[in-house]
């Protein structure tokens, strides 16, 4: 009668292949190289580096003794032409008796590591990068223990990187445009391609608070004192009242807004732009065509404190959550047509949002703003569901209007 004892699995034996995987995952952490320079770095490797290896038990000798044989072949064979040090592990077994089996490689220095993961090109432009850059900024040392991998990267011109780090040391808040660096070689299609790298070596050099604010969430330009592109601001108005020169329209950049002599009763915020242009005219007032998401650009503008602001969006969640971030600027302001009401009455025109902002805490909103906004959130009226603003007709814009007692002009 044959044992229904079942034999137990035999789990995996590591081979050269795994012993590069787990070196290269050594390598990705940058431990590596840290060694390179400062063997003393907590992140960097030690010397011998020892790997681990998992190999037959004793009773898999006896069972699998040619395919034991034939895993210690494999680092045998090879342990010359990596120069790896193999550890050795003694074996018992009643049926052969002892045997002696691999149980670690040794690497006892970092060009026999690169030549086993073939890095020999990563280190050699490290140790270019890394040199170059420490002649001229020996400061960056911790930046570059904390980020090796970057300096093994071809596509950087590193030496472009020293010079514009140098110039900008020697020139904080320079508040010109980065096209106008009188660097040679620096351009703005660098700047725009490393800005991300570039500002990270840059606040590495400086002490905090050192014509930085760490606490703020800035830009490239804002965080190093260059100028920006403005924004440019779109105004429709609706009363000739008010026009510039006869202008119905006008573009402004966004910081020179202050300078426009205007004292509008209403300013209606409005996304789209085909909204905006036939929104109906009124007294004293004057439409802003909207940008979605960001309105700092608008806080700075005085002639806004004492108007009766109004904000027109979708009615999705997205538009609650950029009405909601509009009123962390216009705490004072209220939404226009995006209500219970005119959700019902283009229930016809509904659609879906592609990517809707469920859930999330739009602390700002009124109590009826909030309600629409977690009922579009939960689905209560169906999936996801969406009223674009230009599916708002215009009677129907007339009308809402009119029972706000708005005074339109020359509007039957």
């Amino acid at each position: 009668m044959k044992s229904s004892h079942k034999k137990r699995p035999v789990k995996k034996w590591t081979d050269l292949s795994d012993v590069r995987n787990k070196l290269n995952r050594i390598w990705e952490r940058g431990s590596v190289l840290r060694f390179l320079l400062d063997p003393d770095d907590s992140n960097s490797i030690s010397l011998p580096l020892r790997v681990s290896l998992v190999g037959p038990s004793a009773t898999e000798m006896a069972e699998q003794y040619s395919d034991c044989r034939f895993w210690i072949t494999e680092f045998t064979d090879n342990w010359s032409e990596f120069s790896f040090e193999i550890e050795w592990k003694e074996k018992v077994n009643r049926q052969i008796g002892k045997n002696s089996i691999p149980s670690a490689l040794l690497f006892h220095d970092i060009e026999i590591i690169v030549r086993f993961i073939s890095k020999k090109n990563e280190l050699l432009f490290f140790e270019e990068s890394t040199a170059l850059l420490l002649d001229r900024l020996p400061d960056l040392k911790k930046w570059i223990l904390k980020k090796p991998l970057h300096l093994t990267d071809p596509h950087i011109d590193w030496k472009q990187c020293a010079c514009l780090l140098e110039w900008l040391l020697n020139n904080p808040q320079p508040s010109i445009y980065t096209r106008q660096i009188p660097v040679p070689d620096i351009d703005s299609k660098f700047i725009e391609k490393h800005r991300g790298l570039l500002l990270d070596m840059y606040l590495s050099l400086i002490e905090p608070g050192d014509n930085y604010d760490s606490d703020e969430k800035k830009s490239f330009e804002d965080s190093l004192g260059f100028k920006k592109k403005p924004i440019l601001v779109r105004l429709k108005f609706l009363d000739s009242d008010l026009s510039i020169n006869g202008l119905s329209e006008v573009t402004v950049r966004h910081d020179e807004l202050n300078g426009l002599e205007l004292n509008p009763d209403n300013v209606f915020v409005i996304e789209n732009d085909i909204n905006a242009l036939t929104f109906p005219m009124m007294r004293n007032s004057l439409v802003i065509f909207g940008r979605g998401y960001g309105f700092s650009y608008l806080k700075q503008i005085k002639w806004l404190d004492k108007a009766n602001i109004w904000y027109w969006g979708d009615i999705d969640t997205h538009g609650f959550s950029i009405l909601d971030q509009f009123k962390n600027i216009f705490p004072n302001s209220r939404s226009l047509m995006m209500d219970y009401q005119t959700l019902m009455r283009f229930r016809n025109k509904w659609v879906r949002e592609s990517k809707p902002n469920k859930g999330a805490s739009l602390t700002r909103l009124s109590k009826d703003e909030k309600k629409i906004y977690e009922s579009l959130s939960s689905d209560l009226y169906g999936v996801n569901l969406r009223l674009e603003q230009e599916f708002v007709d215009y009677i129907y814009v007339i009308e809402y209007l009119r029972s706000l007692n708005l005074e339109l002009i020359d509007v039957k």
